[in-house]
Order: C-alpha cells, then structure tokens, then sequence
C-alpha cells in the first residue's frame, strides 16, 4: 500500500483534484477521433497567429495537450491495475465469504443435531443477524 501512496503523493501536486460528475459532463472531451483535430489545430494555429482569436492562447493550448498525452499511459496502466486489484478483491471476498458460509451452514446441522458445541455458535450467528 505503501508504495501507491507514495507514487500518488509524488503526483498529487500535477494532478487536479477529482471533478464532480456536473463538473466532468460539462467539459468537451478529447478523444481518438478529436486528438488529430486538436493536433492539427495547434499546428496551423501555430502557422497563422494572425487567425488565432485573442482569448485562444495556442501555446498554452499545446502544453495542455502536451499534459493530456504524457497522462494517457499512465492512465492506461493505473485503470488496469485498478481492474486487477478490483477484481482480486471480489474473488477472495467471495472465496472468503463461501468458506464461511459452509461454515455457519455446518455450525447449523450440527446445532440441529444436538452438537452441544455447535450450539452457542449457532445462538450467536442468529443474534446477530449474519445467519439466515
């Protein structure tokens, strides 16, 4: 865990903080098929300063996009490790969870069957509302 932390924390003050889903919606998005149209437009706005609008800053244009394509591989990698890590999570909580629920099914026949041990564990589960 630690090592995450630390590659986080050595990012965190490039990174903006997380946008609200209103927020995130309300911006236009670059992709596959807008990253040629974004490139092309820097080059020829690059080409022609006398076009480029006075609110359009074609250099800071750039350096944004340059920003957005030094984090697509990073982006990348960090989804697939958050798939992976995700999905390891639901199997061993589901492994975990099937090994107990044999468990307390096992603990309840053996109370049924006058287990005496059994019994106080079974008084437990059904208390607590873990059992069925």
């Amino acid at each position: 865990m630690g090592f995450f932390k630390q590659g986080f924390d050595t990012l965190k003050p490039f990174l903006i903080e997380a946008l609200s889903k209103e927020e995130s919606d309300a911006l236009a998005k670059v992709g596959d098929k807008s990253e040629p149209y974004v490139i092309d437009g820097i080059a020829l706005g690059k080409a022609n300063p006398n076009l480029v609008p006075r609110k359009c800053d074609i250099a800071e244009a750039e350096k944004d996009f340059s920003v957005y394509e030094a984090l697509k591989a990073p982006d990348v990698l960090i989804n697939q490790i958050s798939q992976a890590i995700n999905s390891t999570k639901v199997v061993a909580g589901a492994e975990a969870l099937d090994c107990i629920n044999k468990f307390y099914n096992s603990v309840k026949d053996d109370a049924e069957d006058g287990v005496a041990e059994a019994i106080p564990v079974c008084v437990r589960c059904i208390k607590s509302s873990l059992c069925g």
